[in-house]
C-alpha cells in the first residue's frame, strides 16, 4: 500500500473521532462563505444606503473569523497529533521512516480539510439565501432575496481553507519528522504529578486581573485606547497565571482535606484534575480568554441592538415639535390636527434658553449652542412622558452651580464622561453633576443642559428665550400629508419637526452589525467548546487502562460516570465562570459608554453560552464514557 491509500484508510477509520472537529469546520466554512458571498450579492448591492456598511462589515468579520479559524485548527490539530503519536511510533518501530509517516499524517489532515471544505461549501450555497433573508429581516431591509451562487466567494473560501489546512499539515509533517522513536512510543506514558504550588504567582495573578479591571473601568476619553490595551494585557496575563497557580492552590487544598477527597468518587475525579493541571492549565486559560471575547462580542452587538430598539423613545418622544410662544399659532396647529382627525395625547410646552457653554472634558473642549431648561420643567416633562428613571431623576435635586448634561439622542456611545466636569457659562463655572440619556426634547434639539431653577432665572435675562412645544398624537397614519399642512403655518416653518418615519438606514446598519456579530460569536462559542471537548477526549484514551483497572477493583459503572462527570464538569465550568466574570466587567464598561443599563443583553449572551456549553458537556461525557467503559 502507498502513503495515499494508508492515509485514506486511517481517515475512514478515525472519522468518528474527528466527527465533531469536522462538523465544527463545516460550520466555519458555511459561515465564512456566507460572509464573503454577502459583499458580492447583487440584491444587497442595490441597497445603496447600506451597501458600503454591508461590504465593510462582512470583510471585517471575515478576517476576524479567518484568524480565529487558523488558531482553532492549529490548537485542535495538536491534540490529534498527540493522540496519534503512539500509533505513529508503532509505524516507526516497524521500520517505516519518519518522513513517510509524516507524509501519511499530512495527507490525512488534507483529507479532513477537503471533506470539511467541500461539505461546508455545498451547505453554504444551499443555505445562503436563508442566511441573507434573515439578515434582511433583522436589518429591516425591504428587498427580495433571490438564489445566488457566488463563484468569487467559492474560490476565496476554497483558497483560504486550503492554505490553512496545507500549512497545518506541513507543520504536522515537520513535527513528526523531528520526533524520536522513543518519544513517539512513550507519548501516552506521561509522568503525572501534583504541580508545585506558587503562592507568589497566585497572588500576582489576582493583582494583575484587578489592575486590568481597574484600567478597563477607567477607560474613558483620551485615555480610552491606552487604558483598554493595558487592561487586556493584564487580564490575559492574570488569567494565564490564575490557571497555572491559583487553580493548583485550590486543588491542592481539596486533596489535603481528607473529608473532601475520600467523599464518594472525589478521590478519582479530583486526583485526575489535580495531577493534570500542569498539562491542562494553558488550554483552560485560552478557553477562558476566548469565552471572554465571545461573551463580550455577543453582548456588545446584542446591547447595540437593544439600545436601537429603545432609541426611538429618546430620539422621537413627540410626533410633532416646534418653537412658538404665540397662542394663536398653537391653536392653528391644533386646528390642523383636528381637521386631519388626529387626537392629541400629550401637548408639552416648556420655556428654554439658548446658551454657549465651554465644557471641558479632559483634553476635549465642547463648544456650540446648547438649549437649557429648568430642573423643575425637566421633572415635569419626564413625568408626562412616563420616563422609567423618573425616581432617580428626582433624587438628583440640583443645587446652585450644578447642571445635568443630556447626551445627544443620536449618540450611541461616548468616550467622554461628563460627570463632575466643569462648564463655563457667561464666565461663571458650573459642575456637571451627572450625564443622562433620556427623552426630553427629541432629536430636533440635540444639545441640551438642565440647570438649577435659580441659576436658570439668572441666565435668562442675557439669553435668547424660546418656547418648545411637543405633541404626541393617537395615530401616525398619513403623517406626511399632515406635515405638508403644518408647513403652511409660516411662524413655525423653520422650527417644525415631524417624525414622518423611522430612520431605517440607522436601523439597517445596526441590524447588519448585530446579525453578523451574532453569527461570528456563534462560531466562537462552538470552537471554544470544541477545544475543551478535544482535550478531554484525548485524555479519555489515556485514562482507559486506569478505569479498566478500577472496574476490576470493584468500581461500578455508576461511580465511574459520577467521577467523569465531576472531572469534565469542572473543566467546562471553571473557564466559563472566569470568562463570565471578565465579560461582565467589559459589559459594565460598555454600559458606561452608551450610558444605559444593558443588563438584559448581558444576561441573554451568558445564557446562550451556558446552553451551548451544557450541550458540549453532555456530548463530552457520553463520548468519554464510551471510551473508558
Amino acid at each position: 500500500m502507498n502513503s495515499f491509500s494508508i492515509a485514506f484508510d486511517n481517515f475512514k477509520r478515525n472519522i468518528k473521532v474527528y466527527s465533531l472537529y469536522i462538523m465544527s469546520m463545516i460550520f466555519s466554512v458555511i459561515v465564512f462563505y456566507n460572509f464573503v458571498a454577502l459583499k458580492y450579492n447583487p440584491d444587497f448591492q442595490k441597497a445603496n444606503e447600506t451597501n458600503s456598511y454591508i461590504k465593510g462589515t462582512s470583510i471585517a468579520v471575515s478576517y476576524l473569523l479567518l484568524l480565529f479559524i487558523i488558531f482553532f485548527i492549529w490548537f485542535s490539530s495538536s491534540f490529534f497529533l498527540k493522540q496519534r503519536k503512539r500509533e505513529i511510533g508503532i509505524y516507526a518501530f516497524m521500520g517505516v521512516s519518519n518522513s513517510q509517516i509524516a507524509l501519511i499524517y499530512s495527507i490525512e489532515l488534507i483529507f479532513m480539510g477537503i471533506t470539511a471544505t467541500v461539505i461546508g461549501l455545498i451547505l453554504g450555497v444551499v443555505f445562503c439565501k436563508l442566511f441573507l433573508m434573515m439578515l434582511a429581516k433583522v436589518a429591516i431591509l425591504n428587498m427580495k432575496i433571490g438564489f445566488f451562487i457566488s463563484i468569487k466567494a467559492i474560490i476565496q473560501t476554497t483558497l483560504a481553507f486550503f492554505m490553512i489546512f496545507f500549512v497545518n499539515s506541513v507543520l504536522g509533517y515537520i513535527n513528526i519528522v523531528r520526533s524520536k522513536l522513543i518519544d513517539l512510543i512513550n507519548a501516552s506514558k506521561r509522568e503525572e504529578r501534583l504541580p508545585k504550588v506558587n503562592y507568589i504567582k497566585g497572588l500576582l495573578s489576582l493583582i494583575c486581573i484587578s489592575v486590568g479591571y481597574y484600567f478597563a473601568l477607567h477607560a474613558r476619553g483620551e485615555k480610552f485606547e491606552a487604558n483598554f490595551l493595558i487592561a487586556i494585557i493584564f487580564v490575559i496575563l492574570g488569567t494565564y497565571w490564575f490557571f497555572g497557580s491559583v487553580y493548583s492552590i485550590i486543588m491542592k487544598f481539596i486533596i489535603n482535606r481528607k473529608k473532601i477527597l475520600y467523599n464518594g468518587v472525589n478521590i478519582v475525579s479530583m486526583s485526575n484534575i489535580a495531577f493534570r493541571i500542569k498539562n491542562n492549565y494553558r488550554t483552560l486559560a485560552a478557553v477562558a480568554i476566548l469565552a471572554t471575547i465571545t461573551l463580550t462580542s455577543y453582548g456588545t452587538v446584542a446591547s447595540l441592538r437593544y439600545f436601537v430598539q429603545i432609541r426611538d423613545a429618546i430620539q422621537k418622544p413627540y410626533e410633532i415639535s416646534y418653537m412658538s410662544s404665540d397662542d394663536k399659532v398653537k391653536q392653528q396647529v391644533r386646528d390642523k390636527l383636528a381637521s386631519s382627525k388626529k387626537d392629541i395625547i400629550l401637548e408639552e410646552s416648556t420655556e428654554v434658553i439658548v446658551i454657549k457653554p465651554h465644557i471641558y472634558a479632559e483634553m476635549n473642549l465642547q463648544l456650540g449652542e446648547y438649549v437649557a431648561l429648568k430642573y423643575s420643567d425637566f421633572i415635569k416633562i419626564s413625568s408626562d412622558l412616563k420616563v422609567k428613571d423618573l425616581k432617580n431623576f428626582k433624587k438628583e435635586k440640583l443645587s446652585k452651580g450644578e447642571i445635568l448634561y443630556v447626551s445627544p439622542p443620536s449618540v450611541v456611545m461616548s468616550l467622554y464622561d461628563y460627570k463632575n466636569v466643569k462648564a463655563n457659562i457667561n464666565n461663571k463655572d458650573y459642575t456637571i453633576k451627572n450625564t443622562l440619556k433620556t427623552p426630553i426634547l427629541g432629536s430636533s434639539i440635540p444639545l441640551c443642559l438642565i440647570i438649577n431653577d435659580e441659576d436658570y432665572n439668572l441666565l435668562r435675562p442675557t439669553s435668547k428665550v424660546y418656547e418648545f412645544n411637543g405633541i404626541k398624537i393617537n395615530n401616525t397614519d398619513n403623517i406626511k400629508l399632515l406635515k405638508k399642512e403644518l408647513i403652511t403655518i409660516k411662524p413655525i416653518k423653520e422650527s417644525l419637526h415631524v417624525n414622518v418615519s423611522k430612520d431605517k438606514s440607522f436601523y439597517s446598519v445596526f441590524g447588519i452589525v448585530y446579525f453578523l456579530g451574532a453569527f461570528l460569536s456563534l462560531v466562537f462559542i462552538i470552537a471554544t467548546g470544541s477545544i475543551i471537548y478535544f482535550k478531554l477526549i484525548s485524555e479519555a484514551y489515556l485514562d482507559k487502562d486506569k478505569y479498566v483497572l478500577l472496574k476490576r477493583l470493584g468500581m461500578t459503572n455508576k461511580e465511574i460516570f459520577r467521577a467523569t462527570t465531576r472531572q469534565i464538569g469542572i473543566s467546562y465550568l471553571l473557564p466559563l465562570v472566569v470568562g463570565i466574570i471578565h465579560s461582565c466587567v467589559a459589559m459594565s464598561v460598555l454600559s458606561k459608554l452608551i450610558d444605559y443599563n444593558i443588563l438584559m443583553p448581558a444576561i441573554s449572551s451568558i445564557i446562550t453560552f451556558i446552553v451551548v456549553y451544557v450541550g458540549y458537556f453532555i456530548a463530552t461525557t457520553r463520548k468519554y464514557m464510551k471510551i473508558v467503559m
